[in-house]
């Protein structure tokens, strides 16, 4: 089970760190938090607190208008909230190899960051690699004007949202660059573990209408494909 640290000042919001406690039981998530670790309401060591904060898939900050305990033992120098500190350990660059370990990876930037290029960066490594998973790069907007294309000519799933769109596109996609695999082959690697699937430009799509129906496919490939990376 995926582990969510909740990091906050503890007094003022008792009752938030509840709701963000039984939101993550909710979905799904093991919570952490520091009324867990058992010091007999005495503060915890800095270093325990991001060991949690290491160890943790997500971190969940909630944030008011009491500052915090500063504390000043290493790397804390007095003057940073141990919030503070969670939030700069919980950032800290990682190797791009230990991040592709993990099952679902989120990468956010500001329009031009270079997501993209990061993105094709990572499809280039991967293939490199002879026992990483066939990465599958899907450009969101691609995918919505093949959908929007064949559901004009009435051909493909009946469903805007249904994940059947995948192999469908991949496979229209090998008939256009002479690949030469078919919609079985991708739907096999999708399903079986064996892919990476990069997704670029949700945003990207037309309208909100169709980015909804781009989020929804994705809400619905994921658990027939769940042994996939995404």
């Amino acid at each position: 089970m995926p582990a969510v640290f909740i990091s906050s000042t503890s007094e003022d919001l008792k009752p938030y760190r509840a709701a963000a406690r039984d939101a993550a039981l909710r979905a799904g998530f093991r919570p952490d938090m520091m009324e867990y670790f058992g010091v007999g309401g005495t503060r915890p060591p800095l270093g325990e607190c991001l060991a949690k904060v290491s160890a943790s898939d997500v971190v969940v900050v909630l944030v008011a208008h009491r500052y915090g305990w500063k504390p000043s033992e290493p790397p804390g120098d007095g003057s940073k909230s141990v919030t503070w500190l969670e939030c700069e350990h919980a950032v800290s660059p990682v190797r791009l190899e230990d991040a592709l370990q993990h099952p679902r990876l989120v990468i956010t930037g500001d329009p031009g960051a270079g997501k993209t290029t990061f993105l094709r960066h990572i499809a280039f490594k991967m293939c490199d690699a002879p026992t990483a998973r066939l990465p599958i790069l899907i450009r969101i907007a691609e995918l919505a004007d093949h959908i929007r294309a064949c559901r004009d000519q009435h051909k493909g799933p009946t469903v805007a949202a249904a994940p059947g769109w995948l192999p469908h596109w991949l496979a229209a996609r090998s008939t256009e660059f002479g690949w030469g695999l078919d919609a079985h082959f991708f739907e096999r690697k999708l399903k079986d573990g064996e892919a990476a699937v990069l997704l670029d430009g949700l945003d990207e799509a037309p309208n909100r209408t169709e980015r909804e129906a781009m989020a929804r496919l994705l809400e619905n490939a994921t658990p027939t494909t769940n042994a996939a990376s995404w």
